[in-house]
């Protein structure tokens, strides 16, 4: 088939030295179609393709200039992008053609030169020929790509909450349903952002909250006041001895039998519950002589929490507390987490990441976005940060740190919860509006 032959309805005239075709599925069926190939400036070398389906991408270089047509990989393509390169495939240290990695999920680090001019053909809104969007950043010194890719670019779509309301806690209660948590209501959104459902709250002013592995949701909020949620949202009250403070802080156990829950309040009091006895017990109390900034489970009956106050870490071992200094050449430690895949993780006030897998304390190299990153959840397989001014980033085991993004408009993120196929609801305050209430957001993938 002619690069200039119609298809269907659309006919695109093409340059004579070469046409891209790729498959385009839809609910009529798969057809071929042909985009205009754009004319780069100068004399290039090379051309890296790029297609993009989702989360997958499929990359691959090529001399310039083809001869032959190039034809997608991908099923339901959403974009494909042509970075003309002036070195040549083997000045790149690169083989000629389709660029793999070792393992799925590892990525390939393209070297990319500066100034390259780069065309992009978006099929999701209907755009079908190549168009020069920009010159790369001259900033910009590589591609880390992968298979499929872990990173992801989010979108930021406001629910439809009572405006007056403040939303302190959320969770995850089923793999496509969040649970928000406001100071009298207890909300619950779909992963399309929808408000199916508005119940009383299950404890006065809720401040906190933790899913396990079965379903289960805890809230926490003030007096020590703890509820645990079936699979159906219905509360079952559990007593506390937390004494009046709020509970600021929960975390739990992983694949681990029997369940542990910790609770750390603002009266400086450790917990620990244990399923297999259903009280709560070990109570530690800290010290602490303001609010505990984190506490993070590290294994049956042991913990580490953060003082702010002192910098320290609190390991607690069966109610036995000792203390780590921490270096003050790594930043304070401004929060803590426990994630499956990394043990225990630390984001300091430098914006440094460190974890322990049970060996010690290592750094998560190539980190530090520019900007301030405040806080870290599990997302995926990986981690997932937020911080000022709507900064996103993640981190992959085998992808390393994604590419930081700032999400529009700019939201001062509090709390997260991670729904089923890369959706996320967020609570936090508009940059504008601060202080303010906490605002409901869902952030989808795209």
């Amino acid at each position: 088939m002619a690069c200039s032959q119609k298809v269907g309805a659309v006919d695109k005239r093409v340059a004579p030295f070469a046409c891209l075709a790729f498959a385009l599925a839809g609910a009529c069926g798969e057809a071929t179609r042909f985009l205009e190939l754009p004319t780069p400036k100068g004399t290039p070398s090379a051309m890296l393709l790029i297609y993009e389906s989702g989360a997958t991408l499929d990359l691959s270089l090529h001399p310039w200039p083809i001869e032959r047509t190039l034809s997608s990989p991908i099923d339901r393509l959403s974009r494909a992008t042509l970075i003309f390169l002036d070195e040549s495939p083997r000045e790149l240290g690169l083989e000629e053609g389709a660029l793999q990695v070792a393992t799925p999920g590892e990525c390939a680090i393209i070297p990319l030169p500066e100034g390259q001019a780069r065309y992009t053909a978006d099929f999701g809104r209907g755009e079908t020929t190549f168009v020069e969007v920009a010159s790369l950043p001259a900033k910009i010194e590589a591609l880390r790509l992968s298979f499929p890719c872990p990173c992801r670019d989010f979108e930021a779509l406001p629910l439809a909450l009572p405006a007056s309301e403040t939303v302190e806690a959320a969770v995850r209660l089923a793999p496509d349903v969040a649970l928000l948590f406001a100071n009298d209501a207890m909300h619950f959104v779909d992963a399309n952002g929808e408000l199916r459902e508005s119940r009383p709250a299950p404890v006065t002013q809720p401040r906190s909250s933790f899913r396990q592995d079965d379903g289960v949701v805890w809230v926490a909020g003030q007096d020590g006041a703890l509820v645990r949620l079936d699979s159906e949202a219905v509360p079952h009250e559990v007593s506390s001895n937390t004494g009046a403070g709020v509970v600021e802080w929960l975390d739990g156990s992983t694949g681990a039998a029997p369940f542990e829950l910790l609770l750390m309040s603002t009266a400086g009091v450790l917990e620990r519950y244990s399923s297999a006895r259903e009280i709560l017990f070990d109570q530690a109390p800290t010290g602490s002589t303001s609010n505990l900034g984190g506490v993070a489970w590290e294994g049956p009956g042991r913990a580490v929490a953060m003082q702010p106050d002192s910098e320290d870490l609190l390991h607690v071992d069966h109610g036995t507390i000792e203390r780590e200094k921490w270096a003050v050449q790594r930043g304070g430690v401004l929060s803590i987490r426990h994630a499956p895949e990394y043990g225990t993780v630390i984001v300091t006030r430098l914006s440094l990441v460190f974890h322990d897998d049970g060996t010690g304390w290592s750094e998560l190299v190539q980190a530090a976005p520019a900007a301030k990153i405040r806080n870290v959840v599990p997302f995926e397989g990986g981690l997932f940060f937020v911080g000022d001014s709507g900064l996103i980033v993640q981190h992959h085991p085998a992808a390393g740190f994604c590419r930081a993004s700032k999400l529009d408009p700019e939201i001062q993120l509090e709390q997260v919860a991670v729904l089923a196929g890369g959706a996320v609801v967020v609570a936090g305050r508009l940059e504008d509006e601060a202080p303010g209430p906490n605002r409901a957001f869902l952030l989808r993938a795209r």
